[in-house]
């Protein structure tokens, strides 16, 4: 063979190795994760805003998720089960679709009441969690590489390469900003936008009412340069609905798959989320919901503009 087959041969190896949906591996790069904030006694006040980046809490498996809060949980944020969309579904495999939809992704929250020392009771988020899961016998369970088979799932190695690439995945969800009343999550997604598949951020905001317990969650799409960094918000404002259950769909492109195998960024969710409401970003507010890291203050700042666009759109709905 000669050598530049060879160098042919190792790039196309390599690129096999780092795609599939960027879910039968993890990145054994990545840096150790930060011990998960999940309790409130580690926030001990409104004002103080912990902005260090953390993994999320993990659903315990077995957890099983339908279309309300889970066993331990007193809200589920989302529940999202990917499939390809009916635009693309011919130019991917019966295999490569089965992949796809194999897991969905629940993110959850736990709010808490607790009696101050001046004796009123006000709530508190005390933890933000997040799981994988796959339809086990008629039920959607929460599933870990080392649960799955006494669970019930028994998956078959391909399976289990996709649920470890699937929870290497949202264990690359951060909070990077949270309080008791408070919590900003970054998710790094792929997105057709503008006819492209485009790495983005998601930035989750979960709003709590320390009063009267009422969690509201909005959700927009981050750009990012180049150079990876959030550069701008490419979507509206999304407030969306309790206990969200969605079918994400997918957009496939058969340009990013190599020798039938999809690299990292071949397929590409078609819109984010959509909520009851869709909140237009002010221009005044672009510097706070692009902030990557952002600051206590500007935390803050962002977290009261939220809570009255929330409000004038309560208002004047």
């Amino acid at each position: 063979m000669s050598h530049r087959r060879k160098v042919a041969l190792l790039v196309i190896l390599h690129l096999i190795g780092f795609g599939l949906f960027a879910l039968l591996r993890g990145d054994d790069d990545d840096p150790p994760a930060e011990p998960p904030l999940d309790q409130a006694k580690d926030v001990a006040t409104l004002d103080q805003i912990d902005v260090a980046s953390r993994e999320l809490t993990e659903i315990s498996p077995g957890t099983q998720i339908v279309d309300c809060p889970p066993q331990g949980w007193s809200h589920l944020i989302i529940k999202s089960w990917p499939h390809i969309g009916p635009e693309t579904i011919d130019d991917v495999s019966d295999a490569n679709a089965a992949i796809v939809s194999l897991l969905f992704t629940a993110i959850v929250a736990d709010v808490q009441q607790a009696k101050g020392d001046d004796g009123k009771r006000s709530f508190h988020l005390a933890k933000v969690g997040i799981g994988v899961g796959a339809d086990v016998d008629g039920r959607h369970l929460t599933l870990t590489p080392d649960t799955q088979k006494e669970l019930g799932a028994d998956l078959g190695w391909m399976d289990r390469r996709v649920l470890i690439g699937g929870r290497d995945k949202f264990r690359k969800m951060r909070c990077v900003a949270r309080s008791n009343t408070m919590a900003l999550l970054d998710s790094p997604e792929i997105l057709l936008h503008d006819g492209e598949h485009r790495p983005v951020i998601l930035r989750y905001a979960l709003l709590l009412d320390a009063a009267t317990g009422r969690l509201d969650t909005l959700l927009w799409a981050l750009n990012l340069d180049e150079q990876g960094n959030i550069s701008d918000i490419i979507s509206p404002i999304h407030r969306l609905p309790s206990s969200k259950v969605e079918a994400c769909i997918l957009h496939a492109d058969p340009d990013k798959f190599v020798l039938g195998v999809p690299t990292a960024i071949a397929f590409a969710m078609t819109s984010i989320p959509e909520g009851k409401q869709s909140l237009v970003c002010p221009a005044s507010l672009k510097p706070l919901v692009t902030q990557s890291p952002p600051t206590p203050h500007a935390a803050r700042q962002l977290q009261r503009w939220l809570r009255k666009l929330v409000l004038d759109e309560q208002e004047g709905g």
